[in-house]
């Protein structure tokens, strides 16, 4: 018999010693900046410091409070470009002019470029605007154009971000939807050729705007001006069905360059207790945000003549989360062991100006609330929010 061969040994593997990656030196970035720089034509910070063009250093209250949570509980960012877009008389110019009335109560400038020509002064003075130091961009007689007015936005925002870069300035334009190009004013009306036919297309100021938006974007990165589009939507004619029916005017430029897209639509009248309609019920929906939660929706309250009422974000607010009690058109809050009655909305609105100091309490107790139930603990505190007005 032959004898059994001895067992193979597994060879023992000696334990693998993990280096650890190698420390880059300061020396080296300190020359990778320095070989970046040298020419002049650009420098190297990091993402986290407070000279990096993408940091948001300011931003600017909409008014609404509601509105101002769906945008990231702050409102409309400085340093980039901002669309609100909706249906005609849905309330986009006056949510620009609130956003215009926080930037001048905050010290700062508000410039418009008015090209619909349809602005009520008393009514912007009434939401809060101050006429005297608004400024506003007016065109002479065939130069209102859509190429003269995003020069003059981008010098507006180059002047002061230049001149004075610590101002907080807001440049409104209402509308884009309601502006020419330089093509359609020299196009005769009813032109018949295809080639004529195709400047008096929404699409006609698509190819300005590319242009326009690349160097708006990076004028203002970084700084205190935002830029505030009002937009409007038209009717697209749809072949075999298929395709959005609503859109914008203007192309994909100014949705590309936008941080925030906010759409406004109506949502219905507010009754009051005699069954008459006091405001609207207006629906906001953030299409794109590029600092935060992608999409989103809320509700806010118009009231003609007033502009933006918070009263009525503040009484839904409270009743559909029980801290409200309901009982036929009253309605009872027991607010620091004082039990207050009020007869429905416009009672909550009359006890606010009867006492200035309910306001806030009521909105500290409302953000209270949110910050248990929606918000982590991280999230940025809420701006605060200018007073009811009559």
């Amino acid at each position: 018999m032959r004898p059994k061969a001895p067992p193979k040994r597994r060879p023992v593997r000696s334990p693998v010693v993990r280096k650890d990656p190698p420390k880059i030196k300061r020396d080296a970035l300190s020359e990778y900046q320095a070989a970046v720089e040298k020419d002049g034509h650009a420098h190297v910070v990091t993402l986290g410091g407070e000279d990096c063009s993408s940091s948001v250093t300011h931003w600017f209250s909409t008014g609404s409070m509601a509105l101002d949570r769906l945008c990231n509980r702050r409102g409309i960012p400085a340093g980039r470009l901002t669309e609100i877009f909706g249906r005609s008389y849905v309330g986009k110019s006056t949510v620009l002019d609130h956003i215009m009335a926080w930037c001048q109560m905050s010290g700062g400038v508000a410039v418009l470029a008015d090209t619909e020509f349809a602005r009520d002064v008393r009514y912007s003075t009434r939401i809060g605007v101050d006429p005297a130091k608004l400024q506003l961009i007016e065109f002479e007689r065939g130069q209102l154009t859509v190429e003269n007015v995003l020069d003059k936005i981008r010098l507006t925002a180059d002047f002061w971000i230049s001149k004075y870069p610590e101002t907080p300035v807001v440049i409104g334009w209402d509308a884009l939807g309601g502006t020419p190009t330089r093509e359609e004013l020299d196009k005769p009306l009813g032109a018949e050729s295809g080639k004529d036919q195709e400047h008096t297309k929404p699409g006609g100021a698509a190819k300005v705007l590319r242009q326009a938006c690349r160097q708006l974007v990076g004028t203002i990165a970084g700084s205190k001006v935002a830029v505030v589009v009002c937009n409007h939507e038209y009717e697209q004619i749809m072949k075999f069905g298929f395709g959005k029916k609503r859109e914008t005017y203007g192309g994909e430029a100014i949705r590309l360059a936008a941080t925030y897209r906010i759409e406004l639509y109506r949502l219905g009248s507010i009754k009051g207790p005699g069954g008459g309609s006091i405001g609207d019920q207006v629906g906001a929906r953030l299409i794109k945000n590029r600092l935060g939660k992608p999409w989103g929706q809320t509700t806010f309250a118009l009231v003609p003549g007033v502009g933006v009422d918070n009263t009525w974000d503040l009484y839904e607010g409270l009743r559909d989360r029980g801290i409200m009690v309901i009982s036929g058109s009253w309605a009872t809050i027991n607010l620091d062991g004082v039990e207050l009655k009020f007869q429905g909305w416009p009672g909550l609105q009359a006890r606010c100006k009867e006492d200035p100091t309910l306001f806030p309490r009521l909105v500290s107790v409302y953000d209270a609330l949110l910050a248990k139930l929606e918000v982590p603990e991280n999230a940025p505190v809420s701006v605060p929010v200018p007073e009811v007005r009559a």
